[in-house]
Formats: C-alpha cells, sequence, structure tokens
C-alpha cells in the first residue's frame, strides 16, 4: 500500500507532463485554423463615417498626446474624452499643447450621479455619435491602419465587439540596463510570444472569448449604450460567500463581454500586425503587483459567475474545449498544490527520475527565456524578473480568492474619492 502510495506521485508527474503534450498539440493544430476577417473592397464600416473613439482620463500624462496622435492618424469621425468636472481643465489644457488638428476631440463631463470609473465610461459610451465604438485607454499606442483592419471583423453581422493582440511600450529613452525595471521586464515578459496573442486557438476552435481586453477594443454601439446595458453595468453587485455586497467599479472589460456573449453576439479575435496595440506597463513593483491582482480578481469573478450563474454565458458549454479550459482556470491554483506536492514526494522517493525529469522542463524554460532575452537583450539584468512572473499570479492568488468582494486596488477610484 504504501509502495502504491509513493508511485502515485511519478505518475502524478506523467499524467501532468502528457496532459500537457496533448493540450498543446490541440492548442497548436486550432491556432493553425485560425484565420482573421479580410477587408471587403466595399466595406461597410469606415473610420471616417463610422466609428467615435471613446477615452476616459482625469490626468493626461505627458505620453497621451503620441496616444491621441496615433488614434487620429486613423481618421476615426471623432475622439471623446470623457472626465470629471475637476479635471476639465487639465484635460483641455493637455488638447491646447498638441501640435496637430485635434478639431475632432470634444470633452464630455461624467454627472456625479454616474459615479467611479464606470461612470465616465458610460458618460463617454452614451456620447459617441457612431454605429462603431472604439474604447481605448490614453497610454495605448496604435498603428496607422488599427482602425480599417478592426472594422474588417463587423462585417460579420454576428460580430458584437472585436480587439487585437497586445504589446508593451518601452520608450526608446529606457531601453537600457540601466533604466528599465524589473516590474517592466515582468510586464513584457507576460505579453511575449505566444502570451500576447487573442487566443487564437480558442476562437477558431468555438468562435468564442471569455474576454477582451478593455485597453483597446471595438464594440457595437447599439450594445454598450442601451438602457439595459447602463442598468447592468452600474449596477454590478459582488455577492461574497460571507454574506457581503459589493458594487463593481473595476471589471468593467469583463463585464461587457459576457453581456456582449449574452446577447448573442461574438467576441471577435482580429490578429494582425496591424491590430497590435502598445501599452505602456507599470514601473514600480508593487504597482505591477497591484494591477495584475487587480485583474486576476476581476478574471476570477468573471469565470465563476460564468460557471455557477445559469444562463450568465451559455456559450461557454458549447464546446467542450472552452468548457474543460473554463474549470481549468478556476482550478488552476489546486492543480498547482497537487503539482508542487508531487514534485516533494517523487523527488524524495525517486530522485533521479524527477532530476531528468525537471530537467527536461528547465531546459524548455531557458530556451523560451533566451528568445525572449535575444529580442530584449537590456532586460537581461533583470532576469528573475522575467522568470518569477511566470509563477507571481500563482503566488498571490490566496490574497486574491480572499479578497474577491474589494475594490481596495483600483486607483481610479482613489482618485474619485478624493475629488468628491
Amino acid at each position: 500500500m504504501a509502495m502504491a502510495t509513493t508511485l502515485l506521485a511519478p505518475a502524478i508527474l506523467l499524467a501532468f507532463w502528457l496532459w500537457g503534450y496533448i493540450d498543446s498539440k490541440i492548442s497548436a493544430r486550432y491556432s493553425a485554423q485560425y484565420k482573421p476577417y479580410p477587408i471587403r473592397q466595399n466595406p461597410t464600416y469606415t473610420p471616417s463615417r463610422d466609428v467615435s473613439v471613446v477615452s476616459c482620463m482625469l490626468n493626461p500624462e505627458p505620453l497621451f498626446i503620441s496616444r491621441l496622435a496615433s488614434w487620429l492618424r486613423n481618421d476615426p469621425s471623432e475622439v471623446v474624452l470623457s472626465t470629471r468636472a475637476a479635471f476639465v481643465g487639465k484635460v483641455q489644457a493637455a488638447l491646447d499643447s498638441c501640435d496637430f488638428d485635434t478639431s475632432k476631440v470634444r470633452i464630455v463631463v461624467a454627472p456625479d450621479s454616474l459615479p467611479g470609473f464606470r461612470g465616465q465610461m458610460v458618460t463617454g459610451l452614451r456620447a459617441a455619435r457612431c454605429p462603431i465604438i472604439a474604447k481605448v485607454d490614453g497610454h495605448i499606442l496604435w498603428g496607422d491602419e488599427y482602425l480599417v483592419h478592426m472594422l474588417a471583423s463587423f462585417e460579420d453581422p454576428s460580430v458584437g465587439a472585436s480587439g487585437g493582440a497586445m504589446t508593451v511600450f518601452i520608450a526608446p529613452e529606457r531601453q537600457n540596463p540601466e533604466s528599465v525595471t524589473p516590474a517592466e521586464v515582468a510586464a513584457t515578459k507576460m505579453l511575449f510570444g505566444a502570451a500576447r496573442c487573442c487566443k487564437t486557438d480558442i476562437f477558431a476552435a468555438a468562435r468564442f472569448r471569455w474576454i477582451i481586453a478593455g485597453g483597446s477594443v471595438l464594440y457595437r454601439a447599439a450594445l454598450v449604450t442601451s438602457d439595459a446595458f447602463v442598468a447592468g453595468f452600474m449596477n454590478d453587485i459582488w455577492h461574497s460567500p460571507f454574506g457581503r455586497r459589493t458594487r463593481l467599479d473595476t471589471g468593467d472589460d469583463t463585464f461587457i463581454s459576457r453581456w456582449i456573449a449574452r446577447q448573442g453576439y461574438i467576441n471577435a479575435a482580429q490578429q494582425l500586425p496591424a491590430t497590435d496595440v502598445s501599452r505602456v506597463p507599470k514601473r514600480s513593483a508593487h504597482a505591477f503587483v497591484m494591477q495584475l491582482m487587480r485583474w486576476e480578481r476581476s478574471t476570477i469573478q468573471s469565470h465563476l459567475r460564468t460557471v455557477f450563474c445559469a444562463g450568465e454565458v451559455p456559450q461557454v458549454w458549447s464546446h467542450p474545449l472552452v468548457a474543460r479550459k473554463t474549470i481549468e482556470r478556476l482550478l488552476r491554483d489546486v492543480i498547482a498544490a497537487v503539482h508542487v506536492c508531487a514534485w516533494v514526494v517523487s523527488l524524495l522517493n525517486f530522485p533521479f527520475f524527477t532530476v531528468a525529469l525537471l530537467w527536461y522542463y528547465v531546459s524548455r524554460i531557458v530556451s523560451k527565456h533566451r528568445a525572449f532575452f535575444a529580442q530584449y537583450p537590456y532586460m537581461s539584468r533583470h532576469w528573475w524578473a522575467a522568470v518569477g512572473v511566470d509563477y507571481l499570479a500563482i503566488i498571490l492568488s490566496p490574497r486574491v480568492w480572499l479578497t474577491l468582494g474589494t475594490e481596495e486596488w483600483h486607483l481610479g477610484e482613489k482618485v474619485s474619492k478624493k475629488t468628491t
């Protein structure tokens, strides 16, 4: 009996290896089937006629000017900047400092009756005049043909939202070992290689996405401006197992992605070089960790609702790959704990086998990191940040699970409280 129990550990390790191997083959097969939406010769939608760009901001950073310029180079019909009354002067000052035409840009002020970031967002969405809304954060850089290629998704009438892939922007003057920070290295590694994709394997398999990140995404305006949407969006309550009720201000993108799926529309993946966008990572470790925890909390909340709330996102059960991946995501910490225990027990009882298997995994990790540092050689000084970020979410997970009902890491909410 003792021997059988001991043998269970290496058996679990082999099972995890086989699981990963089969999963990678399935992912590769579906990824190869993915095809982005092509641009039509006579498109239904054009940027200059049909796209309103909406961005929420309070204190525009210096880099906002270059970001705004990149949006305007896409020739949208308008750019709507949603802010609060106390910050109108700062937003206007940023516009006044532009050395390019800003006649398409207008500022709207969110009323006190629509509090928080979501209130700002609703104000901007409802101020938009076009059938397609491109919602974008103030630090996001677009390529010059971003909108043209993104609009191709909406030739499919079943598409309600569409997003591309995200990359990291490090300013040229910071691309050296002395300037770049560990947090920037970690953020860059998170979006390196396959990690930066739009889960094209899942989309090719089931025409499904759990979420389109809110940093840069296009929506059909009718879906995100209706009274029903606004009521649900502004009264999104998280019910904790202990009876606590929290009105959510974060997780806007997870709510909208679920909402669009629930209306019977598709959250589309449009992955092309032209649809890649760049975001500016946090420079401090504290800010990066808090941001990661906020993302993790929103993801877990959304997946719990998807699984346990009947009718929340019925499409998640329409394909076995999507259903399995959804359950795996919720059980990630349990799976990780079993994996760690299996490694320890196997190492104590079968050291040669365990070390050999460990060497196999380490060699693969080293190979991936060599590719990363070949592309970002100036980041090698903080190699430990690139390695550690792969495990950071699991390390932080216990606190995330214990604080699902809090908004404590939402910077926008803190600013809002100080100014009201």
